[in-house]
């Protein structure tokens, strides 16, 4: 069989699964608005309240079992007729009927009882069953509608998960789980999923586009080195003394101290990634590091710059720069660009609250 005619198969049968949990989360918000009406206080209109509401879930129930039904008939019938199928989903179609079949008979716990009788013991009953299915169905469909939402982001940004899936998967604990699912099936989307946010983000599936990626880092880490080495030049080259940045005899030279500094900030995130890894949240094959580099590329980026006038500054005001002093600054450089740009914010808005006192007093 050709891959678009499979495709078209696929397509179809994730389309019954995916009105299956649409039309089980429908039931079973009908079911949850006679659970509401029975908190209202006043008992006399509660029980008016209630008995409308059994009324109006009773009807939908009726019509969306018949929907339910016919479309998990369609979806077993595409499993009988294609092998690859069943091979792949025919047991989640399975489970599915079974959770199904068992919300049916909390429906109708007297065998001579015909028709579906909803109450607000049945909606406690059948509650978990429903919530069974929907997680189910959309552990079959959402990971390719997660991965259409990343086609439509750039690189790099991210997608809330929690906020685009709420409907589609109501109850919170299985988005989580849903996430942990994304997150375990890495080769599922364009993506890297961050459980504890919720958020995904997006991974660029052009070539050229990762190709990009290495050549900006790669240029970034050449341009600072290049840097490094003509800046202590300068002053003799073009004959101005006194020149702030010299070669010296003592100690490393500026390229020296921008390498080790590099060497110290890769040791912070090397640290880093070990906690997370004895946690089992990063970096478990080499494609996770390289899909790491992708989705951080503006913060490499920055890091690499503020690398770079973290070493200029350390090089500019001491006369002897050791091995270890450059390790340090290189390892703690994120940490002391953090806290001065808290401090520069912090001066900006008190100087320009007190220009604004100034101007309008």
């Amino acid at each position: 069989m050709s891959t678009a005619k499979q495709k078209l198969i696929d397509g179809e049968f994730f389309g019954f699964i995916r009105d299956i949990g649409v039309e089980v989360e429908h039931i079973r918000q009908s079911f949850q608005e006679i659970a509401e009406k029975n908190l209202i206080v006043d008992p006399t209109v509660r029980e008016i309240e209630v008995k409308a509401a059994t009324s109006r879930a009773t009807a939908i129930y009726e019509k969306n079992q018949e929907a339910v039904t016919q479309l998990l008939d369609d979806a077993r019938k595409l499993c009988r007729e294609h092998v690859q199928v069943a091979d792949w989903w025919g047991d989640e179609v399975t489970r599915i009927e079974n959770e199904w079949q068992r919300a049916e008979l909390e429906l109708k716990p007297v065998k001579s009882c015909t028709k579906a009788v909803v109450t607000l013991q049945t909606v406690a009953n059948t509650d978990k069953w429903y919530h069974s299915i929907i997680y189910r169905c959309a552990e079959l469909t959402v990971p390719d509608r997660v991965d259409q939402h990343l086609q439509t982001i750039p690189p790099g940004q991210e997608l809330d998960f929690h906020a685009n899936f709420r409907e589609a998967v109501p109850n919170e604990e299985h988005r989580v789980k849903l996430l942990k699912f994304l997150h375990d099936h890495p080769n599922s989307l364009w993506g890297v999923v961050n459980v504890d946010t919720g958020k995904i983000r997006s991974l660029p599936r052009s070539v050229l586009l990762r190709i990009r990626t290495y050549t900006w880092v790669g240029l970034a880490l050449a341009i600072c080195i290049w840097l490094t080495y003509w800046l202590p030049q300068l002053g003799t080259v073009w004959n101005i003394d006194p020149w702030p940045i010299t070669s010296t005899p003592k100690g490393l030279t500026l390229t020296g101290v921008y390498l080790f500094a590099l060497a110290g900030a890769i040791g912070h995130i090397f640290l880093d990634v070990v906690k997370q890894f004895r946690q089992g949240t990063v970096f478990r094959t080499v494609s996770d590091v390289l899909s790491w580099v992708h989705v951080n590329e503006l913060n490499i980026l920055i890091s690499i710059g503020t690398i770079f006038i973290a070493s200029f500054v350390v090089y500019a005001n001491m006369e002897n720069v050791s091995l270890y002093f450059a390790l340090l600054a290189g390892y703690s450089a994120d940490s002391i660009a953090d806290t001065w740009l808290q401090r520069f914010e912090k001066s900006v808005v008190e100087q320009t609250e007190g220009l604004t006192k100034m101007v309008f007093k």
